[in-house]
């Protein structure tokens, strides 16, 4: 069964704000290495959200401190604390939902 491309562009979308928040929680914390693969990690799903929408993908992104270099101290304390929110959530639906 196929699944709606409205389902599939959601799912995307949250994987892309997903990764760009464990981007930011690594930017962070020091771990430029694990940011950049972070943002790896988002770009591959933008990448399949832009085939999906038949449009143009983004550019690779840069090295974390040239991505994250306009981004104030605050926005990236909030997207890091989103990460971990969604990281707790994540664990929890896994101890409730064990398969």
């Amino acid at each position: 069964m196929d699944v709606p491309n409205f389902s599939k562009s959601q799912h995307l979308n949250d994987q892309i704000h997903i990764w760009l928040n464990r981007a930011a929680l690594a930017y962070k914390q020091g771990n430029q290495k694990l940011s950049k693969e972070a943002l790896d990690k988002r770009w591959y799903f933008q990448k399949q959200l832009a085939d999906l929408e038949n449009s143009k993908p983004p550019e690779q992104p840069a090295e974390a401190k040239v991505f994250f270099r306009d981004w104030d101290s605050n926005r990236i304390s909030e997207a890091a604390t989103q990460a971990v929110i969604q990281g707790k959530k994540a664990w929890e639906a896994i101890r409730n939902n064990p398969e």
